[in-house]
């Protein structure tokens, strides 16, 4: 996951949720992971908690390599 335009300095990734999933040949999936509010927060330079508005951009793929990854942008208002 990654805030794309955050108050405060963000690391370019963060692992949020994961499922290992395990493939047969030529087999296919359908996976779902859920976000909470607690894992989109982040510590505020007062030292609170704060989920901010605004775009963020949920990755998939086998690694953190931008190369090899999906993303789908989420508005959260």
């Amino acid at each position: 996951m990654r805030d794309r335009v955050a108050t405060v300095a963000r690391p370019a990734l963060e692992l949020k949720n994961w499922s290992k999933v395990l493939l047969d040949a030529k087999e296919t999936k359908r996976v779902t992971l859920t976000l909470s509010t607690s894992e989109l927060r982040y510590l505020s330079e007062n030292f609170t908690w704060v989920v901010e508005a605004g775009e963020f951009e949920i990755c998939v793929g086998l690694d953190a390599q931008r190369s090899s990854i999906l993303t789908q942008k989420v508005v959260l208002l």
